[in-house]
């Protein structure tokens, strides 16, 4: 509907003997609104379509969303004849090693990105040879970056241009070039060994390792890098390699326009070269920290000691009776939101006897 995601074509009907279902859908069960309809195809091979004919190789593609002919229903309307004819999509496919050729399956990325830097679409080397295919691309120029999980490599930009994720410039690189239909091959990338951040994230109070924590990793200009995730004793290690340069250390993710609260009470905060963990604001300003310089070889261990923020709680209610899923949001003195949570009821297991 207008207000969310495009109807994905859900629900096909199988051919029968004649094939004369053969292709054909139905989304059943819609209530009356107003509709955009997307017909994926990149996994089969064909450009993805946003009704009646725009091509897109996913619904909200360049960021761009609602577009095309909105379907109206009403009064439980039966549309019927809402076709939408796909071409073959081109593909860009290739390898993806390291300094020796090596790379796991299900460990290296291709990934599309926009002019603003925001991905796309993207592939995992899961092909038998371990290559990588993208398919389903209409035909233009497209910005490819590689990288990995877990391995310690640097993402790159084709043509072997290394840099921190998110911060590739835009004027460096060589653009993959895609015809109609076009099967672009050997788009290879060797990526290379960089430094690595770990540590442990744990509870100032207590010392206790912090699972499921964010880290999050940026350039000296502010633009995000990389993150990692602690795992169950709190231990972390970034997801990717950092080429050489300074690096500012954060425990909340904020990407763009992304911002996601620090779990569990704890306040955003970065690191600072005391060894201490400042604040740094909600969103967190990972440059109200200090820098952390890398040698692009090395790796370097940061722990991080976690401090627990106060807490605003309280009862929503409607005649006296509590409220669930009422919205409730906090705001600073800018009136930018910075918390938003939902209303619960709690409603206690019966008492068992022994």
């Amino acid at each position: 509907d207008e207000t969310s995601n495009p109807v994905d074509v859900i629900q096909t009907f199988t051919n029968d003997q004649d094939g004369s279902d053969l292709g054909r859908y139905a989304i059943s069960g819609v209530p009356d609104g107003v509709y955009y309809l997307f017909a994926a195809g990149a996994d089969i091979g064909y450009v993805g379509e946003l009704y009646p004919n725009e091509q897109r190789i996913e619904a909200c593609s360049d960021g761009v969303f609602p577009a095309g002919q909105a379907i109206v229903i009403e009064n439980r309307t039966q549309l019927t004849g809402v076709d939408l004819a796909l071409d073959p999509g081109g593909s860009i496919s290739g390898m993806i090693s390291d300094a020796n050729g090596v790379m796991p399956a299900f460990r290296g990325q291709a990934i599309l990105y926009n002019p603003e830097r925001a991905p796309i679409l993207s592939t995992l080397n899961a092909e038998p040879d371990q290559s990588y295919t993208i398919r389903g691309l209409p035909p233009r120029s497209y910005t490819l970056i590689f990288s990995s999980r877990f391995l310690g490599l640097v993402d790159e930009r084709y043509d072997d241009i290394p840099f921190p994720r998110g911060s590739f410039d835009l004027e460096l690189g060589k653009p993959v070039e895609v015809g109609y239909a076009e099967q672009v091959t050997g788009i290879d990338a060797v990526l290379e060994p960089g430094s690595v951040i770990t540590g442990r994230l744990t509870d100032a109070a207590t010392g206790t390792g912090l699972p499921s924590q964010f880290v999050s990793v940026y350039t000296a200009d502010g633009i995000y890098a990389t993150l990692a995730r602690s795992d169950a004793d709190g231990f972390y290690q970034t997801l990717t390699g950092l080429p050489a340069g300074d690096y500012y250390l954060s425990n909340q993710y904020v990407r763009s326009d992304v911002v996601l609260p620090v779990d569990n009470g704890y306040l955003p905060q970065a690191w600072t070269s005391d060894g201490s963990f400042g604040a740094c604001g909600d969103p967190c300003d990972p440059l109200l920290g200090d820098p952390i310089s890398l040698n692009g070889t090395d790796p370097v261990t940061i722990d991080l000691a976690m401090e627990r923020g106060s807490t605003i709680s309280g009862i929503v209610q409607t005649g006296g009776l509590p409220l669930a899923d009422a919205s409730v949001a906090l705001f600073d003195t800018l009136g930018e939101q910075i918390r938003l949570v939902l209303s619960l009821i709690h409603i206690s297991e019966p008492t068992r006897p022994p």
